[in-house]
């Protein structure tokens, strides 16, 4: 956990150094985001509760028209979802769906962490650097975790009628 206050601290410092305009610094923050996200996921998930995770039938439709499906496709395209169903243990009965949502919640809030590091440096980078720069580190921010988010939560609702069954 040592790691996550180093690489902001990283952030910080280069930001002051290089710029928070610069395309090295947006390249970090995604890296950092990236780096960061697995280890503060599954903590960060175990100490949300678990209506934070919960979907409204209405979000779904909001996630169709923002691309969850394409973007999904896309992963499917590129080979990332088949690598991440063989990380994953199938669901072969009713409780392995209690695993499975907790996997899909500390990616979830990984991601959310991640996406939460590309905000707070976009702003810094839209008051320091103007618009092209906040874009530049918003724009991956986006895609490497808003939608996967997207995606998370899209499971999970669909994992909510089996645990419900197991309450």
């Amino acid at each position: 956990m040592l790691f996550i206050p180093l690489g902001l601290a990283a952030l910080a410092w280069l930001a002051t150094e290089i710029g928070a305009g610069d395309p090295a610094f947006a390249l970090c923050v995604a890296l950092v985001s990236l780096g960061s996200a697995p280890f503060v996921g599954d903590a960060l998930a175990r100490a949300l509760p678990h209506r934070w995770s919960a979907v409204p039938d209405r979000a779904l439709t909001v996630f169709h028209r923002l691309g969850a499906g394409w973007f999904n496709r896309f992963l499917s395209l590129i080979g990332w979802n088949a690598l991440i169903l063989r990380m994953r243990q199938p669901l072969q009965s009713p409780s392995d769906a209690v695993d499975y949502a907790r996997s899909l919640r500390a990616s979830a809030a990984g991601h959310s962490w991640g996406l939460i590091l590309h905000l707070v440096f976009a702003v810094t980078a839209l008051v320091t650097a103007g618009v092209p720069a906040a874009l530049l580190i918003l724009v991956p921010g986006l895609l490497l975790h808003a939608y996967p988010v997207i995606l998370q939560l899209i499971g999970l609702h669909r994992l909510e009628p089996i645990l419900a069954a197991r309450r």
